[in-house]
């Protein structure tokens, strides 16, 4: 694998676990906004980590698309 290649990868895993967590920190903040009731809000904080994995998978795979497109 190219050398460019490998910082690609990287800077995609990166973009991806920050923008996890930054989903999980929404999911997490729009909980306590919102009237659920404890069952749920709890199961909720538990699983807004897996949550979160889609969309920071998208929004990483649309930041690492233009980026290359832009730099290409």
């Amino acid at each position: 694998m190219r050398e460019l290649d490998k910082k690609a990868v990287i800077i995609y895993l990166k973009l991806t676990l920050l923008a996890t967590f930054a989903f999980a920190n929404v999911i997490q903040t729009s909980i306590f906004s919102m009237p659920f009731s404890p069952e749920y809000a709890s199961l909720l904080m538990t699983y807004s980590l897996p949550l979160a994995i889609p969309y920071a998978n998208v929004v990483s795979l649309i930041y690492m698309f233009i980026s290359y497109f832009i730099l290409s």
